[in-house]
């Protein structure tokens, strides 16, 4: 028995080689599996369909991992061969009970308890100092524990999990020193004792089933020394396409193979001896060594006759030959097969290049270069995405029998590149037709591009399993804030939504019922007690479902409302009111969601043994998590690991486990990529870069060869013995560099390389991995080429006019236009087309055939000020879906704007019910009488903490009192006027064509027979809200023939100065007739604005008429008008307009609406101020606001004339 050995540098041809050994030594009996050894499930299924292609069929082949065959088949041969029929590359059921022990995650459990045993052994104090520091709840007495042991801590598990993932590979990687230390842990070195006692321990060197005692039996029979010697079996063994292994799989390998016939199909890169080329540390250890010029010079000539890519990049393949030259084969099969001999391309140049293993000054300049091998510099991730799918797009037009399975995308970083494929390969862009592809290929002429399918492998459970998903976040909660963004992520899970019925709108309302009722972090007042927080209920679950649940039963009637606690425990509540049955319905889901949460949060914070955990995380997801039928599977899948972490947890001896460690133990289980797990199909394949990955495709994409990313740098602990690393002993960088090698080989017609070349936020360029630079240089050479001409630099966006020249780079035909377009404008052929939908066109809708026969002076003043708004939704029945505002995760600090607006509001309408009930009085000191202010402080505190809007404590009651005193001064600036209140005014205009314009006045003054309507805000002083809403009104009454001399409103800082009462007056110098007029006019606008978008903006007309009104001339004053009056106009409108549209540093301006914007995004005031038409921005702005200007500025005189006498007001 021996190694046979198959070679090549094409994997079809091995497969061609291992039919042949198929044929050769099928079993007799057709019930028996023949082994080929694979190193991944992609090469598994691409070897059965090549063998059923070349066969008819392959069935009875039978895919093992390389450990599992070589364990097995050493321990079938160590164990005699009693069943000479039996699957021996796999053990039996007892021989596997017997090995699961020696299991990684196994190992992980049981050295939980051998560190726990030696934590006071000096050879293990800075372990134990380690652990120390992490350990939390030492010494609870937890459910399902034989003992009062503390429980297991999340650094405890992973700690034991990384010293077992070192000891398996020290047993098999290093068996001798394994069993050396195991038997005498004296003689290893004094950091690495510790380990040696552990080794001892779990019986490295003793019990049967050791990886190392199996090693050193193996390696006694390959040396004669065994008590039993090697005896051919008769089985036959085929291993594909091992293009790494380690030291200790090499002797296994070898000492089976004095047994069982093993079948080696290695795919090679050359067909040369190769060992004499020296890597790029040699070649300068051997300048260095050079004494002479003539031995620098016979130095250089060896060097040049050096291939550069085998000394980077094929390190393991010349060491794997120098092994099999060390170890003995039988029949070298070496079948090379030159793809220059067949193609000219710079691809197969290269490959054969490599085959003949020759130096570059063997060609020097006397390639060709072609798109077959190709470089692209992109801005970023994204970038290389999208130029890739360029390039794809425009090798499927170029050549229709190319197919999206003949290519396949490999990448040291598919947790990043992963999404961002499939994001990028599921657009749709506008086609472009004719040869305007990067290869000059023709797509057929098509309404839009086609998605490219894609097939991801190679992703962690978490990523690809949304039941994993909501495992993890459930046990993630038990130990952290539940916050209302939790909340609101959770229930997006697909899982959660399913088991709960809920849609779209469900989750839209939730969110919004949770913002409303003020949930923001915490179960109640215990939970934010737990975590050194202040016990109070405010801003909790408790607290907004309790909210919820009454605003089901009752409605919210009284502005200062509450509802008391019958036991006295809780703070007073108030409902927030559910209008609608179907809300109704959700807020029941939701309160039995949150309900869940929190009984599962106290049940998971509890310790337990690693069954009792299984149970309750299989309850949680009974409850909280729903599949369909067709995806039953991912609950299985998470199932059937709970059932292993069970399993292995056995070798805990029944010790509870905290729920951190159970979290991260299986946060690292979900998060390990399951490699090459997904089926291949009819879509473009995209992979880890990982070994063993030689499946030939006729396109490859080497994405994210970014420097510093690749290759990979393995991370090892300082007290890993396999640090420092020996001859033999695998290293990350130098597997990288040969799956590059490797990558290079599978591809048959295009081999694509991209990478970040340039920074996406400042453009600075960075250079690709070294092996990526290092073929590149070497393409230069053997083509005589530049690096610039190799290399493809794409430009940071996809419409850059840079990727549509001479040879365009996208098909996207979409792309391709905004591209001239920006090239027409950078050059003025063009003016920048605005966008929105004012910019489609000038045709109005028809007339409104459903106006109301009765307008509000309110709706109308509406209208006015957001015309754009009664245009999408009063008209159209549109919504604009704007961005929500985030919802805190925290108890209020402040109160936002409008949040203090509406308790202002709210403070102010209070104390004139008070006022109407019973003027306000000052106790008499000493009366014992409650101060009726901090009276009203106390019920506005229990009614906005009832809400949950009000900041806690002191701070909560100092904004209170603010709020008070601003509101107080709101009313005694409302009094502060000369006359006497009079009743409410109803106004009722109707106008010539039937419309009843209404609206009512509240606060009236009557002084000698005229009456002064007032008006109050919030705010410091009147907005322009409010001004239109007063001036409406004005002419309403001046229309009505009520003998209204003007109005006045007034904020909390509108005091009387001097001789003038303080406010902003407002006077209608016209008659009743005119005022009608005036109506007439702005209600022909209303109508207008329901027809068509008008240039007509809050901020911005009211800024451009307050300086068109104040420079309205005098008649005396007409004549004296000249062109520099003009400029300075202008100049001011210039200022004012900008302001008005893009706002200052505290206040937004108009283009930040959204109902503006949506009509308006690329609109500029400044290039319409010499639009002089009446339905232009300046002449809506004279129609609608300059009136308003002008009675503001008429309004002066009154303001002296209802000056209030010293110490009284209006009464």
């Amino acid at each position: 028995m021996a190694i046979h050995l198959h070679r090549s540098n094409r994997s079809e041809v091995l497969v061609e080689m291992l039919c042949q050994v198929l044929g050769d030594n099928w079993p007799t009996d057709p019930f028996l599996e023949f082994p080929v050894v694979v190193g991944s499930r992609g090469m598994e299924r691409w070897l059965r369909h090549e063998v059923a292609t070349r066969m008819d069929i392959a069935a009875g082949l039978a895919f093992p991992f390389p450990r599992q065959a070589l364990t097995g088949a050493a321990r079938w041969i160590l164990g005699g061969a009693e069943f000479p029929d039996a699957a021996f590359w796999d053990m039996t059921p007892a021989m596997a009970q017997e090995a699961q022990r020696w299991e990684r995650e196994g190992l992980a459990f049981e050295l939980v308890g051998l560190l726990r045993q030696h934590h006071d052994d000096p050879d293990f104090a800075s372990v134990a100092r380690y652990l120390d520091e992490g350990r939390e709840g030492a010494g609870l007495t937890v459910e399902s524990a034989p003992s009062a042991a503390p429980p297991v801590t999340a650094r405890e598990l992973l700690f034991a999990s990384e010293v077992g993932d070192v000891l398996d590979r020290l047993m098999h990687d290093r068996p001798e020193d394994s069993i050396r230390w195991a038997m005498d842990p004296a003689s290893a070195e004094e950091q690495h004792r510790w380990l040696a006692t552990l080794l001892g321990d779990i019986g490295a060197a003793t019990d049967a089933h050791s990886p190392a005692v199996l090693h050193g039996q193996l390696a006694g029979q390959l040396a004669g020394k065994g008590t039993t010697p090697a005896q051919a079996t008769g089985r036959t063994m085929c291993i594909f396409g091992l293009s790494t292994m380690g030291p200790g799989d090499r002797v296994r390998l070898a000492a089976i193979a004095r047994s069982i016939e093993v079948h080696l199909f290695v795919l090679v890169p050359t067909d040369q001896w190769f060992q004499h080329q020296r890597t790029h540390f040699e070649a300068n250890a051997a300048r260095r060594e050079a004494q002479t010029v003539a031995d620098q010079e016979r130095v250089e000539a060896e060097l040049a006759s050096d291939n550069p890519i085998l000394i980077s990049l094929g390190a393991p393949s010349r060491d794997s030959q120098v092994w099999l030259e060390e170890v003995g084969y039988e029949g070298d099969q070496l079948e090379a097969e030159d793809p220059a001999q067949s193609a000219s391309t710079t691809l197969a140049r290269l490959q054969g290049w490599i085959l003949a293993a020759e130096g570059t000054a063997a060609v020097q300049g006397g390639w060709g270069f072609d798109s077959t091998v190709s470089a692209h510099s992109t801005f970023g991730a994204l970038r290389q995405c999208e130029v890739l799918r360029d390039e794809l797009l425009s090798m499927f037009a170029a050549d229709p029998t190319l197919e999206p399975r003949d290519v396949v995308v490999m990448t040291p970083d598919i947790e990043t590149y992963a999404p961002l494929v499939a994001a990028v390969f599921s657009r749709t862009g506008l086609a472009e037709s004719g040869a305007n592809g990067p290869t000059g290929g023709h797509l057929p002429r098509l309404p839009r591009l086609p998605r490219i399918p894609v097939s991801i492998a190679d992703l962690g459970l978490r990523r690809t399993n949304p039941v994993a998903e909501v495992l993890l976040k459930s046990l993630e909660v038990a130990g952290e804030r539940l916050t209302a963004n939790w909340v609101l992520d959770f229930l997006a899970l697909e899982p959660v939504r399913m088991r709960w019925g809920l849609d779209d709108d469900d989750l839209a309302d939730m969110r919004q019922l949770i913002r409303d009722s003020g949930l923001r972090w915490g179960m109640d007042a215990a939970d934010r007690e737990a975590v050194d927080q202040p016990p109070l209920d405010q801003n909790t679950v408790r607290f907004a479902v309790e909210r919820l649940a009454l605003g089901v039963l009752m409605p919210d009637e009284d502005a200062l409302g509450v509802v008391p606690d019958p036991s006295g425990d809780l703070a007073p509540a108030v409902p927030l009111e559910i209008e609608s049955r179907s809300r109704v319905s959700r807020v029941g889901r939701l309160g039995v969601i949150l309900r869940t949460l929190g009984a599962l949060r106290t049940q998971l914070a509890q310790p337990a043994t690693l069954k009792v955990w299984q149970g309750r995380l299989v309850s949680a997801l009974d409850g909280l998590a729903a599949t369909s039928e067709k995806s039953s599977w991912l609950r299985a899948e998470v199932d059937a690991a709970l059932d292993d972490l069970a399993r292995v947890g056995g070798r805990l001896g029944g010790l509870p486990v905290e729920r951190a460690a159970v979290l991260r133990w299986l946060e690292g289980d979900f998060e390990m990529p399951s490699r090459g797990d997904r089926v291949i199909t009819g879509a473009v394949q995209v992979c880890a870069l990982e070994p063993m990955r030689s499946v030939p495709f006729r396109v490859v994409a080497l994405l994210g060869m970014d420097d510093k990313a690749f290759p990979r740098a393995g991370r090892r602990r300082t007290w890993d013995p396999m640090e420092q690393r020996r001859r033999g002993e695998r290293d990350r960088r130098e597997i990288d560099r040969h799956l590059m090698l490797e990558a290079m080989l599978s591809a048959r017609d295009r081999l694509l390389v991209l990478w970040s070349g340039h920074d996406e936020q400042q453009g600075k360029e960075q250079p690709a991995a070294v092996p990526v630079e290092e073929l590149l240089e070497t393409l230069g050479q053997l083509t005589g080429r530049a690096r610039r001409e190799l290399v493809r630099e794409h430009p940071l966006q996809p419409w850059s006019p840079g990727n549509f020249g001479a040879v365009p780079q996208s098909f996207d035909r979409g792309m391709a236009t905004a591209a001239v377009r920006l090239r027409e404008i950078e050059v003025g052929e063009r003016a920048a087309r605005p966008l929105g939908l004012a910019a489609s066109g000038t045709a109005a809708l028809p007339p409104d055939g459903a106006l109301p026969e009765v307008l509000e002076f309110e709706d109308l003043a509406k209208a006015l000020l957001r015309p754009h708004q009664l245009l999408l939704r009063d008209r159209l029945g549109l919504s604009i879906n704007r961005e929500e505002a985030a919802i805190e995760d925290r108890e209020p600090l402040e109160l936002d704007g409008l949040e203090a607006w509406a308790l202002r509001s709210r403070t102010i309408r209070h104390l004139q019910s008070l006022q109407e009930e019973e003027p306000r009085q000052a106790p008499a000191e000493g009366s014992g009488a409650a101060d009726p202010r901090e009276a009203l402080v106390e019920a506005l505190r229990v009614r906005v903490a009832g809400e949950g809007t009000l900041p806690l404590r002191a701070g909560g009651l100092a904004i209170l009192r603010r709020e008070v005193d601003l509101a107080e001064a709101v009313l005694v600036n409302l009094d502060d006027v000369a006359g006497d209140r009079a009743d409410e005014l109803d106004i009722r205009v109707k106008l010539e064509d039937g419309l009843l314009l209404v609206g009512r006045v509240e606060d009236v003054v009557l002084r000698d027979g005229e009456l002064l309507l007032q008006w109050w805000t919030p705010a410091k002083a009147a907005n322009e809200q409010a001004k239109m809403l007063a001036w409406l009104h004005l002419l309403g009454a001046v229309a009505a023939g009520h003998g209204v001399v003007g109005g006045r409103i007034v904020g909390h800082d509108s005091r009387g100065r001097g001789k003038r009462a303080g406010g902003d007056f407002l006077v209608f110098d016209g008659t009743a007739i005119d005022a009608r007029v005036e109506l007439e006019g702005l209600v022909e606008l209303w109508r207008l604005a329901r027809q068509r978008p008008l240039p007509l903006f809050r901020k911005t007309s009211f800024a451009a008429a307050k300086v068109l009104d104040a420079a309205e001339p005098s008649q005396n004053e007409q004549d004296e008008q000249d062109e520099q009056d003009e400029s300075v106009l202008h100049a001011k409108l210039v200022t004012a307009v900008a302001e008005g549209w893009r706002g200052g540093d505290r206040s937004r301006g108009d283009v930040e609406d959204a109902w503006i914007a949506t009509f308006f995004v690329d609109y500029d005031p400044l290039d319409h101020l010499e639009d002089a038409g009446e339905g232009g921005l300046l002449g809506l702005a004279r129609r609608v606001w300059v009136p308003v200007h002008r009675g503001l500025r008429a309004g002066g005189e009154l303001s002296s004339l209802w000056m209030a006498d010293s110490g009284a007001g209006a009464s």
